[in-house]
């Protein structure tokens, strides 16, 4: 995945690279223009194919590889390619329907034409999202700089924030422990010289180190009971029904660092922002934050 990011990233930024470097060419006429022309036609191929391929071919299989909960490779492929069937279809009946034109209209399918259309194409989806991104955030960011010049009432919307965001954390680690009991009733029901045996085992200790030591005071701590509905489900399970179960497991997980995280980063700017009022009003005096060290951890 970060692989992934890393080239998508540099992909996307290489036209900030090339498009000044293009203009400076442009206004160039020295006498190695020429070397320099096809230098950049050979980088402008690079980076725009590769982009616009990867956002249609690989990135799409790779997101639903890695979110798959299947326990082994085939498993995974085919679930990606099962969730990216519609993308497929979709590219194939564009381009089918932009081939029957072409034949309709009489004119003869040559590879060059081909080629322009599905830059066209892309150069298009490019410019509307990039107007979208820039409308929003040409109205966005006004709105958000003017709201934060009230600071009581960023204070108290962070104070509510934190609020929710405790909530969603709390809801998140109630659900994985419903997980870790899930996966914990799995165990059970596996002989251990059954071959699926050590795939449950994995999805049980993946629950277990992504949840904090427990709190015996705490009622968050205790593990929901299963119903009825659940525990039939789990039963006897097949090897798509662990699949299942390992990316439910999984889920969980990251919904619980994401909402801790966000609690963390919500609580943090609360009690920034507590500070700084508190101190505004002891002016000329040493300021002093009530933060405890290390609370953040």
């Amino acid at each position: 995945v970060k692989l992934d990011a890393c080239i998508a990233w540099v992909t996307a930024l290489s036209m900030l690279v090339l498009v000044p470097i293009d203009v400076a060419g442009a206004i160039n006429t020295s006498w190695h223009k020429y070397r320099h022309d096809q230098m950049l036609e050979v980088l402008w191929n690079i980076f725009f194919w590769n982009g616009l391929l990867m956002q249609i071919t690989v990135l799409p299989f790779h997101q639903e590889y890695a979110d798959s909960g299947g326990l082994t490779m085939c498993d995974r492929i085919q679930y990606s390619l099962l969730k990216n069937v519609v993308l497929y279809l979709v590219l194939l009946l564009g381009g089918g329907t932009a081939a029957g034109l072409t034949i309709l209209s009489g004119q003869t399918i040559q590879w060059h034409w081909w080629f322009s259309v599905v830059a066209a194409a892309g150069n298009a989806f490019g410019l509307c999202l990039g107007l979208l991104l820039m409308s929003y955030g040409l109205v966005e960011i006004p709105k958000r700089l003017w709201y934060l010049g009230n600071l009581q009432a960023v204070h108290q919307s962070l104070y509510h924030r934190a609020g929710v965001h405790h909530a969603n954390a709390v809801a998140a680690k109630r659900e994985l422990l419903k997980c870790r009991a899930m996966a914990a009733n799995a165990n059970r029901l596996f002989h251990r010289a059954d071959p699926l045996k050590r795939h449950v085992e994995e999805i049980e200790r993946m629950a277990a180190q992504a949840l904090p030591p427990p709190d015996p005071i705490s009622a968050e701590d205790v593990a929901p009971e299963l119903n009825e509905e659940e525990e039939l489900d789990y039963d006897f399970l097949s090897s798509s029904e662990l699949a299942g179960l390992r990316r439910k497991v999984r889920i969980a997980i990251e919904e619980w660092e994401r909402c801790v995280a966000r609690y963390i980063e919500a609580a943090r700017e609360y009690v920034e922002l507590e500070d700084v009022l508190h101190n505004c009003e002891r002016e000329g005096m040493r300021f002093q934050s009530s933060a405890p060290r290390g609370w953040t951890r």
